[in-house]
């Protein structure tokens, strides 16, 4: 019998368990068989360094500040420009540009155009002679100067008198201030807290003016090199002896000296001997009747004669100033006046050229011509009769008088330009000239 059997007949591999099992029937198995080797991981690139923290990033986060001690080409580094405006104009521009949002509606309380006018107004009117004749005053240079007298009341009494009311405060008594009373014989614990006993105006005065001598010691040697003390002597009195004043006379110290008998003279006395001792010696003269009463030389007075000098020194200053004002203005005035004369000049100019055109079209445009078809009625038109025109005798001269006044007038006032001043009005040399000026006008006065 034969060895072959009908494949219908053979039972399958799975049903005998012995047949071969095919691995290649599994795709992802064939797949990874046929990939090729993975490449090696290659190390990403340290932009940064192996440590960011401490990495030299040149780049700079921030804008730089401009002074102007920065150098040019750090200047063009910052801004990132290869060039650039060295001015900004500033002192051409009204004023700082504004950077708000103002397309809001207009807001509630607006300033009417009329109240803004009359604000500026007085900053941009034309100057007139009543401004120069300001600058010219000087104002009073006497009265302000002048003491006043102190009055005998006190202004407490003055005021009530004028507004015809009654002094609420009770008067108190107080005694003369400037009348000697008494002697120091009756000074006591009492009458030292009252004015029963004082000294009269001229000892007070003298008084106050002593002050203490100050004077050195004597420059005696003691004996030792470059005036060193002697440390191994017997140690004494370090204190010096007091020295005698300077009014001190050494007669007095003989026995044959007689002291004047003391005597008990009274304030009253005493004012009237010393008035007739500076009198002897020439410190006053006899005529010299001083005004105790005036409180001249009080602490009120003291400070009134100081805000005068500094008063008088301030209206120096000012007055030096209205003169430079003053030569400003002048100025200014002859600007004003060449542009009032050119803008009627250039008003008459206008006028002129009007007229002239419009005599130009009252002209014949047509004209009739004898003979002819039609009997010589039909019209003939002149071409450019009216163009051929010049002008007049009028605009020339007109045009001749402004060349003139432009060409000759125009450069000694900037043609009328009044420009902001780049730099102070008031120049130191300048400045001194006219205080210097304003002092003699003082002294003039004063004299």
């Amino acid at each position: 019998s034969s060895t072959i059997s009908s494949p219908i007949s053979q039972p399958p591999p799975s049903a005998t368990g012995t047949g071969h099992v095919d691995n290649a029937a599994s795709p992802s198995g064939s797949e990874d068989s046929h990939q090729p080797e993975k490449a090696p991981a290659v190390p990403a690139y340290q932009t940064f360094g192996p440590d960011p923290t401490k990495f030299d990033d040149p780049t700079i986060y921030h804008i730089r500040d401009i002074t102007d001690d920065t150098p040019e080409e750090l200047k063009k580094e910052i801004l990132g420009v290869a060039r650039y405006p060295q001015s900004e104009l500033k002192d051409l521009t009204p004023g700082t540009p504004p950077d708000k949002d103002f397309s809001n509606p207009k807001p509630q309380t607006q300033v009417n155009a009329s109240v803004f006018a009359n604000y500026v107004e007085p900053y941009v009117k034309p100057l007139t002679e009543e401004d120069l004749s300001f600058l010219k005053e000087r104002g009073d240079r006497v009265t302000p100067f002048q003491m006043p007298r102190r009055g005998p009341r006190h202004y407490k009494e003055i005021w009530a008198d004028e507004d015809g009311a009654m002094v609420v405060d009770p008067p108190t008594e107080k005694l003369p201030p400037n009348e000697p009373r008494g002697s120091m014989d009756m000074m006591n614990d009492d009458i030292a807290e009252t004015d029963a006993v004082a000294p009269g105006p001229l000892v007070s005065r003298l008084l106050s003016t002593l002050r203490s001598e100050g004077r050195t010691s004597s420059g005696e040697p003691n004996g030792t090199t470059n005036g060193d003390m002697e440390v191994d002597g017997e140690g004494g009195d370090s204190s010096s002896a007091p020295q005698q004043p300077a009014t001190h006379m050494s007669e007095s110290n003989q026995a044959s000296w007689k002291n004047a008998p003391a005597t008990k003279i009274e304030y009253a006395s005493m004012d009237e001997r010393a008035m007739q001792e500076l009198i002897h010696i020439g410190f006053l003269s006899a005529d010299d009747k001083p005004d105790y009463d005036g409180h001249f030389d009080d602490e009120v007075a003291a400070r009134l004669r100081y805000l005068q000098d500094q008063l008088r020194k301030q209206s120096i200053v000012n007055g030096a100033r209205k003169t430079r004002l003053l030569e400003l203005a002048q100025h200014r005035m002859a600007q004003q006046e060449y542009c009032a004369i050119e803008d009627d000049l250039n008003n008459q100019l206008n006028a002129a050229y009007l007229k002239r055109n419009r005599n130009l079209g009252k002209g014949k445009k047509n004209s009739k011509r004898p003979g002819g078809a039609g009997g010589g009625s039909h019209a003939v038109v002149q071409v450019g009769a009216g163009n051929s025109r010049g002008l007049g005798e009028e605009i020339r001269a007109l045009m001749e008088k402004k060349e003139r006044w432009t060409s000759v007038i125009g450069p000694v006032v900037d043609y009328g330009k009044a420009g902001i001043p780049k730099e102070s009005i008031f120049d130191e040399e300048l400045m001194k000239k006219y205080m210097e000026k304003e002092q003699e006008g003082w002294t003039e006065v004063e004299e």
